[in-house]
């Protein structure tokens, strides 16, 4: 008999935003269309009892848990009602830095300067990174494209107090300040009292500043993980025992501090379906793209059929 097989979906944001050079929007249509797709022809079922059944090897065929990213408001105005709707558990893994301010996630700042439409920006980025001055032509959207892709690999794998002063640096230079005031983006402590309140909806773990965990040191791990944690359940008042690895990054360090700091699950961007005997500080998830959302039902169909190509960032 066929072992039976499961998978963790990953989204982030449901909507059309004017740039998503990501690749981290659904439009609403296609996670309608997705929602019920999985509510006809899948076992969608809370992540914690699918990972409670991946351990008993009582894993149903075809159980399916959704999770999102980041905490984008949009979770809360687009993708739950239709969760709701289609009666479908979800799991939100959210960051606590900034959820008190407008501060925007570093890497939305990036794509702001750099890939939204700019009336006017210099035509030239001179700055100081940690391996010297580098100098970049900005004055085409194609040289900013250019650009972008230069700093985000430099950028994702430092520690806020390093990465942080970067950013802050850009701004000033684009002459963009923060965009206080415009139509927010991350969930607000108040959003995420209201989107926990919501039937078959759960909140979880994913650091304090979304930092690439192995990428720091064993404190500055540490103190994500574990201040992420203290946060959260501080304002759900509320135990909180899932975690998501930011940008899916993991290693045998991090997942003992995940270990130590009591989660029972935790969930990775390895993109693959699940069997029984999982490690359930290792799940594997499938991310749900523009450039599958289209095709979900025969996109998922083919992941469960064999296996997607392993992958983490």
């Amino acid at each position: 008999m066929t072992e039976p097989r499961a998978a963790i979906l990953l989204y982030h944001r449901v909507g059309s935003p004017t740039t998503d050079v990501y690749g981290m929007s659904i439009p609403v249509r296609e996670f309608r269309a997705g929602m019920g797709h999985l509510r006809e022809h899948y076992h969608p079922m809370p992540l914690d009892e699918l990972a409670h059944r991946a351990a008993s090897a009582s894993l149903p065929d075809r159980a399916v848990a959704v999770t999102f990213d980041d905490g984008y408001l949009d979770n809360l105005v687009e993708a739950s009602p239709i969760l709701s709707e289609f009666g479908m558990p979800a799991t939100f893994f959210i960051p606590t830095g900034g959820v008190d301010d407008d501060r925007e996630f570093w890497w939305d700042t990036l794509e702001r300067l750099f890939v939204a439409p700019q009336s006017s920006l210099p035509a030239e980025l001179r700055i100081d990174l940690l391996e010297g001055a580098r100098s970049f032509a900005t004055g085409t959207p194609a040289e900013r494209l250019s650009t972008h892709a230069a700093l985000y690999p430099v950028l994702v794998v430092l520690p806020p107090n390093e990465r942080d002063p970067i950013i802050t640096s850009l701004v000033e230079w684009g002459g963009q300040p923060s965009p206080r005031g415009r139509p927010q983006q991350r969930m607000r402590p108040r959003d995420i009292l209201e989107l926990a309140t919501r039937r078959g909806h759960q909140v979880g773990a994913h650091t304090v500043e979304h930092s690439m965990l192995p990428r720091q040191t064993r404190e500055v791990q540490r103190l994500e993980i574990d201040g992420n944690r203290r946060a959260l359940e501080e304002l759900l008042d509320r135990p909180v025992g899932t975690f998501a690895y930011p940008f899916g990054a993991f290693g045998d360090e991090t997942v003992e501090l995940v270990r130590e700091s009591s989660f029972r699950v935790a969930v990775t961007c390895e993109s693959r379906c699940l069997e029984s005997g999982a490690d359930l500080l290792r799940l594997p998830r499938l991310e749900v793209t523009p450039g599958n959302s289209a095709n979900f039902g025969k996109w998922l169909d083919a992941c469960f059929r064999a296996e997607a190509p392993t992958f983490v960032l």
